[in-house]
């Protein structure tokens, strides 16, 4: 299981699958790949392996709801994309820079190595006007209290689905933001708040690229003002037009680099942070799914 995310630009392969279906069979690919990959190590051939049953956890509604299926079944069904994934190569929203790039996820548990670097990555100083981050926790009421609940319990076994995070707790960090204000996040508010945001706005993703170094706050800071009156637009039912563009700055270069101890939570959080950046710099919205 993942949190998932997608930037949301048409594509002929989404208008052929619809979004959900898309979406998919992507998964369904990564599943094939990771068994395929189990069952070698075990000796089977290729037979064997598609005619191996697989059950599927996935959540539906906010529920977890579990399907049995053969391997042939899910192959057969990513088998449709690959005939049409060419057009992925030259796509602006291939932020992967491999097939069906669009599309990411940061797989669970995450480590306590990853939220560790969350946390000492985020900068309440980023922004002069105080943190975007902090304003919409506390503005959102989130208590950081449904993510406490995901962590693990000793209780995990293959019918109860393994929990979301690696360590028992949450981690809390003090800051200070640019106008003085004290204050205090954990990680399970951070993770609450991202996990739960659906549909991401561009001031959104703006402050996210900002307040997690992704991005040089001085530029971000020229790009306010833009904002501000885009969304003042949006409220009023307004399309863009040449006059708020000329207001539109450079975000300027994606600032973070993979390193060779990242591990896999702060590698796909970077790769995340990626995604945005290029989201934003083509004017595309980001989905998320937890």
């Amino acid at each position: 299981m993942a949190f998932e995310y997608l930037l949301d630009f048409g594509c002929p392969i989404k208008e052929k699958f619809g979004m959900a279906g898309f979406v998919q069979r992507v998964k369904d690919q990564a599943r094939i790949d990771t068994f395929f990959e189990q069952c070698r190590e075990m000796g089977k051939d290729e037979k064997e392996i598609l005619n191996e049953k697989v059950t599927l956890i996935m959540s539906v509604g906010g529920q977890q709801k579990s399907e049995e299926v053969r391997i042939k079944d899910l192959k057969k069904r990513a088998d449709e994309l690959h005939a049409i994934r060419g057009h992925c190569f030259d796509c602006p929203a291939n932020a992967h820079h491999s097939p069906f790039g669009c599309l990411g996820m940061i797989n669970y548990p995450i480590s306590l190595r990853g939220e560790e670097w969350i946390m000492d990555q985020y900068s309440a100083m980023a922004n002069p006007n105080g943190s975007f981050i902090q304003l919409m926790i506390e503005d959102n009421k989130i208590s950081g209290n449904v993510m406490a609940t995901q962590r693990p319990t000793g209780l995990e076994t293959e019918e109860i689905p393994s929990s979301i995070f690696e360590s028992v707790e949450g981690i809390t960090r003090d800051y200070t933001t640019a106008t003085g204000q004290a204050i205090t996040l954990s990680s399970d508010q951070i993770f609450e708040m991202i996990f739960g945001l659906g549909r991401w706005e561009f001031p959104t993703m703006l402050s996210f690229l900002r307040e997690f170094g992704a991005i040089d706050p001085d530029r971000a800071s020229q790009m306010d003002v833009y904002e501000s009156v885009r969304s003042l637009m949006r409220l009023m039912g307004q399309e863009p037009n040449d006059k708020l563009e000329d207001l539109k700055g450079d975000i300027g270069e994606f600032l973070l680099e993979v390193n060779d101890e990242d591990d896999r939570t702060i590698v796909q959080f970077k790769t995340f942070l990626h995604a945005i950046y290029v989201a934003y710099k083509m004017n595309a919205m980001i989905v998320t799914d937890a």
